[in-house]
C-alpha cells in the first residue's frame, strides 16, 4: 500500500467540492471583455499577446490556452515561452467597462512556469492616451516605470 502525502490529499479532496482552483496567469475581479492582453518580460519584451474582440467575457486566463473570443498575435505560429519562476513579468490589458476604454498594468512575478503572481498596479480610463502608448514595447526595463509607492 502507498501512503499519500497529506497536502495531495488535502488537494484532492478541494477538488472534490470545487474549492480548488489552479492559479492562472489572469484572474478578474469580474468577468471582463477585454479588447487586447500581453504578458511581458523583464526587459519589457512581448512573451504573448492577444487581440479579443471586446464581447467575449472572461473570468481568467490560462498561459498559453487560447481563450474564446481572442485571437493569439504574438508569437505568430507557436506557443509562448514558458515563465522562469521569480522573474519579473508585466500584464497590460485593455477592456470596456461601463461606455469607457479601461487599461490596466499590472506588475508582479512568475509564480511558476505558468502563472502570475501580481503586486502593484495602475489603471484607469484610456482617455486621450493612445493605445499603441500603452502597449510600447522594448523600450525600457519593465522596472523603470514600476510604482514603488504601491508596492507590497
Amino acid at each position: 500500500m502507498q501512503i499519500i502525502p497529506h497536502c495531495a490529499l488535502l488537494a484532492f479532496a478541494l477538488a472534490l467540492h470545487g474549492c480548488y482552483r489552479p492559479a492562472h496567469v489572469a484572474d478578474f475581479e469580474k468577468p471582463s471583455a477585454l479588447q487586447r492582453f500581453e504578458v511581458r518580460d523583464s526587459m519589457n519584451r512581448t512573451i504573448w499577446q492577444l487581440e479579443c474582440d471586446g464581447r467575449s467575457t472572461l473570468s481568467a486566463i490560462d498561459h498559453g490556452v487560447l481563450p474564446i473570443g481572442c485571437t493569439q498575435v504574438f508569437p505568430v505560429a507557436s506557443a509562448p515561452r514558458l515563465f522562469l519562476p521569480g522573474e519579473r513579468l508585466l500584464l497590460i490589458y485593455t477592456a470596456p467597462r461601463e461606455g469607457t476604454l479601461r487599461f490596466q498594468q499590472h506588475w508582479g512575478k512568475a509564480a511558476s512556469d505558468r502563472t502570475f503572481l501580481g503586486g502593484s498596479y495602475l489603471g484607469g480610463p484610456v482617455g486621450n492616451t493612445r493605445l499603441e502608448e500603452l502597449f510600447v514595447p522594448g523600450e525600457r526595463p519593465i522596472d523603470r516605470d514600476y510604482p514603488r509607492s504601491r508596492e507590497q
